[in-house]
């Protein structure tokens, strides 16, 4: 079961990337590599499905012993979440606007930073609480 989930989980987050960077082209607040954002994301749909995926309650059709519609259901949210709350990106007009931007972004990115490291170790350990109780 174990397995599966993280299959079914790996699947879905690489699904989801995908479409989030590649078609939509979303990228991180504080940093417009591709690479650093596909990371951030794939991590990012990847535990909050898996943790969905395990701590909801079964959905659909089983696939291999596993519900894999639940596996789609948060990480559809964050997805959405992370479209709507992504700030429209301007060339900065005068140089003290750029000043201003550059003080912001780098704000964006320490607050993103900690939150993003504080929620992957959650999402893990209530992952590894599922399966070691």
């Amino acid at each position: 079961m174990f397995f599966t989930d993280l299959l079914i989980a790996l699947v879905i987050a690489v699904i989801f990337s995908l479409i989030l960077t590649v078609i939509f082209g979303w990228r991180h607040p504080a940093g417009e590599e591709m690479a650093g954002t596909f990371l951030f994301v794939f991590l990012m749909f990847l535990l909050f499905g898996w943790m969905g995926g395990i701590w909801l309650t079964p959905v659909g059709p089983p696939l291999w012993g596993s519900y894999w519609v639940s596996f789609i259901i948060i990480p559809f949210l964050v997805a959405l979440l992370l479209i709507a709350l992504a700030p429209p990106t301007r060339p900065p007009r005068t140089r003290r606007e750029a000043v201003e931007q550059a003080r912001e972004e780098e704000a964006v990115e320490s607050t993103l930073g900690l939150v993003f490291w504080i929620l992957l170790i959650f999402m893990a350990l209530f992952i590894i609480y599922y399966y070691i109780r």
